[in-house]
């Protein structure tokens, strides 16, 4: 290239020729950035590497192409090592822009913030809109939407874009690839800890196919039950549970009965008062994210009104967090906030052996 990129896309994928296209598209069509992109394929079998190399795109920007083995957590590694930008953005391959200069707008932002904060230890994060191909479960992903708006813990993953420089994500030792799975969670955590999290202008957007595959209430139970075993450090049940987190085109409905009861294993896999412990952290995680209902009222409230995602008051999750969370979130409200999870978790249990069995 005869230009110095100031930003580095790094994407990984896996057989994703349908998807990856679109998305490389809507990018060649960004004004007053430069930048190079980065698809670091997983071993893909439907010619998305072939794809990628016989795409034609203007000079100023570099497109290149790594093989490496399947796991996003060591794809996006390898591409960030591969990156020569001081700048990084991290998008799935399923992700949509539609605003000409939606990534120059970003990195102004960015900018301005690192500027007026003095930190180089931010991270941007931009929120979503899902790409549906039918209407149900319209106030759920409304709510979903809205939550991406948020700078708060369980808020951030890696759908909504990740952006920061690289020298903060060398420090904060890349991603985690032990698992093929969490590992955009357990970076989002990691600059909650080391730096700042901020909303970067423009919306994502991004694809509901896992949602509308795999059944939304049931990838959403699966996702909770997969938040929680990573926040008290039982990891067993990531490992233990077979397709846990399959890859997006081999996506099928899921059937939650056996992660009930490989989640019930391991909370009590060393015995009896070990559960409780667990159960007790259970309580405490949970109690966490109980904000998370009272901006569901806001968000019922603000969705009849018509407005967007995002738009309107949360005077319901203010007055949460100045008179409510403190009780929740003491030692009395974990363990009665574990109590309504247990009943939560044992009668969905039966439900669910119940819906499949029969």
């Amino acid at each position: 290239m005869s230009h110095t990129p100031e930003l580095s896309i790094i994407i990984p994928a896996l057989n994703e020729a349908k998807s990856l296209p679109l998305l490389i598209n809507d990018l060649l069509r960004q004004q007053k950035i430069i930048f190079e992109l980065i698809i670091v394929d997983g071993g893909s079998n439907d010619g998305t590497g072939d794809l990628v190399t016989s795409l034609e795109h203007p000079e100023k920007i570099g497109i290149k192409l790594l093989r490496t083995s399947a796991g996003r957590g060591l794809q996006m590694n390898e591409g960030a090592k591969m990156a020569s930008a001081p700048d990084l953005l991290f998008l799935h391959a399923d992700s949509r822009v539609d605003n000409d200069e939606f990534l120059f707008d970003a990195m102004t932002f960015m900018h301005q913030q690192r500027e007026e904060s003095g930190l180089e230890d931010v991270a941007g994060h931009f929120s979503l809109k899902f790409i549906r191909s039918d209407e149900k479960n319209n106030g759920a992903y409304y709510f979903y939407e809205s939550k991406t708006r948020l700078n708060r813990k369980d808020c951030i993953n890696g759908d909504q874009g990740i952006w920061l420089s690289r020298p903060f994500f060398n420090r904060l030792g890349m991603y985690d690839e032990s698992l093929t799975y969490m590992e955009d969670v357990r970076l989002a955590n990691k600059i909650f800890e080391a730096g700042c999290w901020v909303s970067l202008p423009g919306t994502l957007q991004t694809s509901a196919r896992r949602f509308e595959r795999e059944g939304f209430s049931e990838r959403q139970t699966l996702n909770a039950l997969i938040s929680n075993f990573e926040e008290i450090g039982q990891q067993h049940f990531l490992q233990s549970a077979k397709n846990i987190y399959q890859t997006q085109t081999s996506t099928t409905k899921i059937i939650l009965k056996p992660f009930f009861r490989a989640a019930n294993q391991t909370l009590f896999l060393n015995g009896f008062v070990r559960g409780m412990v667990n159960w007790y952290r259970t309580g405490r995680y949970v109690a966490q994210n109980a904000w998370q209902l009272a901006f569901a009222v806001d968000c019922a409230r603000n969705r009849k009104s018509e407005l967007m995602p995002g738009k309107g008051q949360h005077d319901w999750l203010h007055n949460y967090d100045r008179w409510i969370n403190l009780f929740i979130t003491s030692p009395v409200g974990n363990s009665i906030t574990a109590l309504v999870t247990a009943v939560w978790f044992y009668g969905s249990w039966l439900f669910f052996k119940g819906s499949t069995d029969s």
